[in-house]
């Protein structure tokens, strides 16, 4: 199982993480629930979380790391073991293949294999991936780590991803994409909703 950008752990339960970096040096840093740990790209780094109360729990990287390093934030979302429970199944049981809700989200489906955005994002599980997986993209409460992801900035990060996130990998790697198969593309990963268990409470 594979996500991005949103770590799930059960609450009340000791939880341990294995970090390292795919590009530079990173530093983890959850600060309502440990300390500091670097991530490297030559070796791997262990250390443990546990959260006693259900909320979104805020993360920085701490180590500077490139152009955008300041919009580098991160969540982890502790919840009740039941809820954690289902968000496993739930997200064992999401199927990449099953046809969208709307015309306009097959549409945009359809555009995520013609424009190539799975050459390097995936949907699922993949042993091949360079970027951010969008399994659980439609829950985020975040897009690009720090904008709300309303249908507009969704649409404004796939046409021009550099004025909103400068130094990101998305800029150039792919065929322009026209303002209508932007908002295609956009139904489609609102609709990437395996499991929402989600808490509504924040913590920081």
């Amino acid at each position: 199982m594979q996500t991005s950008q949103d770590l799930y752990i059960p609450t009340g339960k000791t939880v341990y993480l294995h970090l390292k970096s795919s590009d530079v040096i990173h530093s983890f840093w959850v600060p309502a629930l440990a300390g500091k740990i670097d991530a490297n790209t030559e070796n791997t780094n262990t250390m443990k979380l546990q959260a006693d109360e259900e909320g979104v729990y805020w993360g920085k990287c701490a180590e500077f790391c490139g152009d955008s390093h300041s919009l580098m934030d991160f969540k982890v979302i502790a919840v009740s073991p039941d809820k954690y429970d289902k968000w496993i199944k739930d997200m064992k049981n999401f199927k990449p293949d099953q046809k969208p809700e709307t015309a306009a989200a097959q549409e945009g489906k359809d555009l995520f294999k013609d424009k190539n955005c799975m050459g390097c994002h995936a949907i699922g599980s993949s042993p091949i991936q360079t970027a951010p997986n969008l399994t659980d993209f439609g829950n985020r409460t975040k897009l690009a780590g720090v904008k709300e992801p309303t249908k507009e900035n969704i649409m404004k990060w796939i046409q021009d991803p550099e004025s909103m996130k400068p130094g990101n990998k998305m800029t150039g790697k792919y065929p322009s994409v026209s303002k209508d198969e932007a908002e295609k593309l956009a139904e489609y990963l609102m609709q990437l909703k395996p499991s929402d268990v989600t808490p509504k409470s924040v913590s920081k």
